[in-house]
């Protein structure tokens, strides 16, 4: 990954005869092959939800090639391919893949999969969302459950597409106070070297009474982005977390059980031994093994009566709470 003046100046490069593009923030739409840019909502639509993460001043637009600018601190933040960037990109951040589809649920590891239904469920039972932030959206795999509202901003520190503000985390967030309905922070709060900052600032964000937040946390799960990658949590570590940021009600939810674990377990072990060097495998062996490896946990499932009271095995947690 190149330096951030590099990787912004291509991208200036781009844009340059393309002011639709500078001046306008994508939509989504729901299609057949999954989603794709329907209209682009202008960025005067927005202008009032943007503060300086400096100063907290509200920003305006200025010369499109500039983007937001501040008449405070007069501090500028370029708007580029549809994102505004209010931070530079790390040069030691490696994204996820990019050549994969988030759209498509048979990719989706269990994990992901229980904290689509755990959001959608979640929304099934909220009314009055207008305004939803999408707090290190990543490629947008949940995107298709937000599309729906009247706004959604995604939010997040590296340009995935359609990510729509570039932001560091770690600092003072570029909204103004009250401003978000629904805050989505699905599998964040783990990369965050300081998550207690980070939870105060969404309840910033969130509106008094109405405004929710959906907090989504590993606890069983390999170390990935690494080495943005600094914490798991148990249910009593995020309730504690969430006390020390002033949330007035939450509540918690495990997420999968001792047998996901198992699997997650199984296939990683699987993985790991035949792409090691030392002892490579024949690709018919490793497909053998997988396959009795499937059927085992079919039959497991099947037989299985255990029960876990004190839901101590899980491979994570879901979290609804609000100001």
């Amino acid at each position: 990954m190149g330096h951030i003046s590099n990787h912004m100046n291509q991208k200036h490069s781009l844009q340059a005869n393309d002011n639709h593009a500078r001046n306008f923030v994508p939509e989504f739409k729901s299609t057949q092959n999954g989603l794709q840019a329907a209209a682009y909502k202008p960025i005067s639509e927005y202008r009032e939800s943007f503060l300086c993460p400096e100063c907290s001043e509200l920003l305006i637009p200025s010369d499109m090639p500039k983007g937001l600018s501040c008449p405070r601190c007069k501090k500028t933040f370029p708007f580029l391919e549809g994102a505004v960037y209010f931070s530079k990109i790390d040069k030691e951040i490696h994204p996820s893949r990019l050549d994969t589809d988030a759209s498509q649920k048979s990719h989706w590891t269990k994990w992901r999969l229980l904290n689509f239904e755990f959001c959608k469920k979640v929304l099934s039972e909220m009314s009055q969302i207008n305004f939803v932030l999408d707090i290190g959206a990543g490629k947008g795999h949940f995107r298709e459950l937000f599309i729906r509202y009247n706004r959604y901003l995604a939010l997040d520190f590296y340009p995935y597409p359609g990510v729509q503000i570039i932001a560091d985390f770690t600092k003072k967030l570029p909204l103004r106070n009250d401003i978000a309905d629904l805050i989505l922070l699905s599998n964040v709060l783990e990369h965050s070297p300081e998550p207690l900052d980070l939870l105060k600032e969404c309840r910033r964000l969130l509106r008094p009474s109405v405004g929710r937040i959906i907090i989504l946390v590993p606890f069983l799960i390999k170390v990935h982005q690494a080495p943005f990658d600094f914490f798991r949590y148990t249910e009593y570590g995020l309730q504690y977390l969430l006390r020390k940021a002033q949330f007035s009600q939450f509540k918690t939810f495990p997420l999968g059980n001792l047998l996901d674990i198992n699997d997650l377990f199984q296939a990683a072990t699987l993985k790991t031994t035949f792409n090691s060097s030392q002892k490579r495998r024949s690709k018919l062996e490793f497909r053998l093994y997988s396959f009795l490896q499937r059927i085992y946990s079919k039959r497991l499932k099947k037989s299985a009566t255990f029960v876990d009271k004190e839901n101590a095995f899980v491979l994570g947690y879901g979290c609804v709470a609000s100001k």
